[in-house]
């Protein structure tokens, strides 16, 4: 299957990753990369605005954590949105789907 390549912290290219399409993230340095495992993942930006990606098997929404950020979390299945304690939303659980909530 396809990986996308990335940067790491030192700008250096690579990937990392089994099976399945990835999508993009840049590490806490800016730089690009990815990371997971069989299937597409969505985007998600650290707490420092960069953007990545985490999860395993199975198509990953967007979620904002604490500081507004976004990114996604789970594994496989249809998860629904959440806020956290400062009213970020975002998404976390097993098995499925994941989709963003704007707001």
């Amino acid at each position: 299957m396809v990986d996308r390549d990335h940067r790491d912290s030192q700008g250096s290219q690579g990937l990392t990753g089994i099976t399945g399409t990835h999508g993009d993230h840049r590490d806490s340095q800016g730089s690009q990369g990815l990371t997971g495992i069989t299937g597409t993942h969505g985007d998600h930006r650290d707490s420092r605005g960069s953007q990545g990606l985490t999860g395993i098997t199975g198509t990953h929404g967007d979620h904002r954590d604490s500081r507004g950020s976004q990114g996604l979390t789970g594994i496989t299945g249809t998860h629904g949105d959440h806020r956290d304690s400062r009213g970020s939303q975002g998404l976390t659980g097993i098995t499925g789907t994941h989709r963003d909530s704007q707001g």
